[in-house]
């Protein structure tokens, strides 16, 4: 399925009238997630990168996540197909080689992750949207106010701070 179908499935399943939401619409709403998570790799990017002396048989790229099937090593200007690729963006190559390296890849949310993260989000801006989310209600001298504490916005919240954890820090050594 698609990143819309899914949105759509996703909208439906909180009992929201997809009908009323074009592609257009739906795309609009899952770049402002995007925007609203404020990380560079919310957006899908290509980085290549070089080391003219690599000597070892294990790669550790700069930016991550990587994205599954997006990897290119070339050493001496040959290619390399390497045996296990993370999206932490660790990359092991069958053997210890030695020579001008180059990587090139692509950093972004795997399918699991939009899934996971970024539809939720995108559901919760369009709970919002739609009212779904009252926290009072007045009626003339009558105020009756709802506990927001585990509310839609403290859940979206939560869900973009897991997801900037997630990918927020990698421990190098020396």
């Amino acid at each position: 399925m698609s990143i819309l179908e899914d949105l759509r499935a996703m909208l439906i399943a909180h009992n929201i009238d997809v009908t009323a939401y074009t592609d257009q619409v739906l795309n609009s709403f899952i770049s402002e997630a995007r925007l609203l998570v404020g990380e560079d790799f919310m957006f899908d990017h290509t980085v290549e990168e070089y080391d003219p002396n690599f000597d070892d048989d294990c790669i550790l790229v700069s930016d991550y996540p990587v994205k599954e099937g997006t990897v290119v090593v070339t050493l001496d200007d040959e290619v390399i197909t390497p045996t296990k690729i993370t999206s932490e963006g660790i990359i092991y190559l069958p053997s210890r080689v030695n020579g001008h390296l180059s990587v090139r890849y692509t950093v972004g949310l795997s399918g699991e992750d939009i899934n996971q993260y970024l539809l939720p989000i995108v559901v919760y801006m369009i709970r919002e949207k739609e009212g779904q989310n009252i926290s009072s209600i007045n009626e003339g001298d009558i105020s009756i106010s709802y506990d927001t504490s585990n509310g839609v916005n403290t859940q979206m919240s939560q869900l973009i701070q897991d997801l900037k954890h997630k990918y927020s820090g990698r421990v190098c050594w020396i």
